[in-house]
């Protein structure tokens, strides 16, 4: 764990060093979205760029400032915390939603140039491979010829879960000819079906369940539902993840039990979204992924300050785990 960080900040000290593959600015926060958000008004922006904020707050604001220019390019944020992964803490999983979105939208059109912004945590955290996110998404057309119930199978297939009103991020409903989906990478869209061909893409409101045929789409890419990292292949290489506690860990060796029961049965466990990368055999951190043009940051000496504190608060955290015996 301590190598795998140590290695990627040592990396991204020599590429800004060189010049290579990253290039980094240093202008205040405030002249620096000024400009970027002038830029992003014109052609000039020819490289996708990642903004790296030293906190969830300050990424959350650089957000807030740049969202104005999302008619021009893509925007995204993705925000992580990584101080209590190895507690039974609950975490965030509109930061998971936000990945899923993120990256299916990058699998798609990985040249499409966008912004990015992120904190430490997230920008230090491994993901799953863009392959996984192609391989488990869905692209629907207006007109195309498709059997309803076909197509509920196959949301199934890429991990997306059936209930009654739809209502939780990779879901969906059927009603006949009408099937509603919560898109991990989108807002709720209604599909509507005349026989076999679909009529209608239209994105709807959950609470009041009205569409919003103003905004009537031609085409809308469905990305992996949650449960699509509950594929034989990631299964197992989770199982061989997981260490088997020994003989003096029985609260740890049942919890190792519950989880594998779960996943037997093909069902997420509890905290699943910390261990999103054991499921993956190359897992990679975002920068390795996207291959930005750019990466630019505020405080460069405040985010080696605060990285090398997070790597630290990691690496006790996991000794602890590894090493705390029941009593």
């Amino acid at each position: 764990m301590t190598t795998i960080f140590s290695n990627l900040n040592k990396w991204i000290t020599e590429s800004i060093g060189k010049s290579e593959n990253i290039h980094l600015s240093r202008f205040s926060p405030e002249q620096y979205l000024y400009s970027l958000s002038e830029r992003i008004k014109t052609p000039d922006l020819n490289e996708s760029v990642i903004v790296l904020c030293n906190s969830i707050e300050e990424a959350e604001n650089t957000y807030q400032v740049l969202k104005p220019s999302k008619p021009f390019v893509d925007i995204f944020l993705i925000t992580a915390e990584l101080e209590s992964i190895y507690k039974d803490v609950n975490p965030n999983q509109s930061e998971t939603i936000d990945a899923f979105r993120y990256l299916t939208f990058l699998s798609d059109t990985p040249k499409k140039k966008h912004i990015l912004i992120l904190n430490i945590n997230s920008f230090i955290k491994t993901y799953p491979p863009l392959s996984f996110f192609s391989s488990n998404s869905l692209k629907i057309e207006l007109d195309q010829a498709l059997d309803p119930f076909e197509l509920s199978e196959y949301l199934v297939e890429i991990g997306y879960s059936q209930i009654f009103d739809c209502s939780e991020k990779g879901s969906f409903s059927r009603k006949g000819l009408i099937l509603d989906i919560n898109p991990t990478n989108f807002d709720p869209i209604r599909i509507t079906f005349e026989d076999d061909v679909v009529s209608s893409i239209q994105p709807f409101d959950l609470s009041s369940q009205r569409t919003l045929e103003k905004h009537s789409l031609k085409s809308i890419l469905i990305g992996p539902g949650l449960n699509a990292i509950l594929k034989d292949k990631n299964i197992n290489l989770f199982k061989n993840s997981i260490q088997k506690p020994n003989n003096f860990q029985k609260e740890k060796f049942l919890k190792r039990k519950d989880i594998f029961s779960n996943l037997n049965n093909s069902i997420l466990f509890p905290l699943y979204e910390k261990y999103i990368p054991l499921f993956f055999h190359d897992a990679d951190s975002i920068i390795n992924i996207m291959k930005p043009g750019y990466v630019v940051h505020f405080n460069y000496q405040q985010y080696q300050i605060l990285s090398s504190n997070l790597i630290e608060i990691l690496r006790v955290q996991y000794e602890e785990s590894i090493q705390n015996k029941d009593d």
